[in-house]
Parts: C-alpha cells; sequence; structure tokens
C-alpha cells in the first residue's frame, strides 16, 4: 500500500534551470559590468546547457580583457546566432534591473540540486547491487560532499597578475 506522501523514483524529474539560465545571460549581456560579480558566484559548470555554459564563459572572457559585450561579439565566439538568440535575446524581455546577482545564487542552487539529483541516483544504483561494496556506496557521498564544498566556495581564483590588472583599472 503506498503512503500519501510516498514519492516514487521513477516519477522524479531532474532539476531544470533552463529559465534562470537564460535570464542570467540575458542581465549580464545588458550588464556586462555585473559580469565580475557573477563570476565571483557562478562558474561555466553551474549551466546544464553547454552552449550556454561556452556563452557565459565567453563574457566572462571578454570582460576580463576589456572588450565588449554584446549580441554580435558574443555571437561571433559562439557561433550560432540564432542560438544565441533563443537563449539571450528573448531571456531580455524579462529582465529585472537588479536581480542579476540574485539569478546567479538561484542558478547555482539549481547545479546543486542536479549534482544531488544524481548523486541520489548513483547512490541508489549501487545500494540495490548486492555486490556493491559499501566503501564504494560511502566515496559516492563523499564525492558529493566535495562538489558542494567546491560549489559554496567562490569560483572566481584571482592571480598576482589579474589582481594588479584589475587594481590599475
Amino acid at each position: 500500500m503506498k503512503r500519501k506522501d510516498e514519492i516514487r523514483i521513477a516519477d522524479l524529474n531532474l532539476p531544470s534551470t533552463e529559465k534562470i539560465e537564460r535570464q542570467v545571460l540575458g542581465e549580464l549581456m545588458l550588464r556586462p559590468s555585473e559580469i565580475r560579480e557573477a563570476r565571483n558566484i557562478i562558474g561555466e559548470r553551474h549551466f546544464h546547457d553547454a552552449q550556454r555554459a561556452k556563452a557565459f564563459g565567453v563574457m566572462c572572457a571578454l570582460a576580463e580583457r576589456g572588450e565588449p559585450i554584446d549580441y554580435v561579439t558574443v555571437g561571433e565566439r559562439v557561433g550560432h546566432d540564432w542560438v544565441m538568440k533563443e537563449f539571450v535575446t528573448d531571456a531580455a524581455q524579462e529582465l529585472n534591473d537588479s536581480a542579476v546577482l540574485k539569478h546567479c545564487y538561484i542558478l547555482k542552487e539549481g547545479y546543486l540540486r542536479r549534482e544531488a539529483y544524481m548523486m541520489a541516483a548513483r547512490l541508489l544504483q549501487q545500494s540495490a547491487r548486492p555486490d556493491a561494496e559499501v566503501e564504494n556506496i560511502i566515496g559516492i557521498i563523499d564525492d558529493f560532499k566535495k562538489t558542494v564544498t567546491e560549489a559554496t566556495q567562490s569560483d572566481s581564483t584571482v592571480t598576482l597578475e589579474k589582481a594588479l590588472l584589475e587594481l590599475s583599472e
């Protein structure tokens, strides 16, 4: 008999961050001055979509070099202008003036939820195997703890050269 609050594993879906990824990229496109701060919160790994992760990386690289960040320069480096329009231009319709950093934290939380989901799936798979060793099961949990620890630390590693450059700017 199924309990009222029981959740079936088969009914669970991987947490999605598609909308917030598009939102963050659109906001950063319009406010590139926020990229340095956003980079301290999130990194490319926090994006579920590889194309969006690449676009974020391009935007960070352009900001680091002091180059303009706009639809053309980002589109040239990422390619497929139609993809850029799909997740940057359309997202710009719902922008909030000062919420980009808040949205970065939401994106990071979505990443951690996906990581927890994947860890739980691996944990279930290993636990169900009669030949699985307990050390391997514990290793999955340890790997997840490491992921969470890394994700809660700053994504921005500042080299001495970068710090001096920023200071001179």
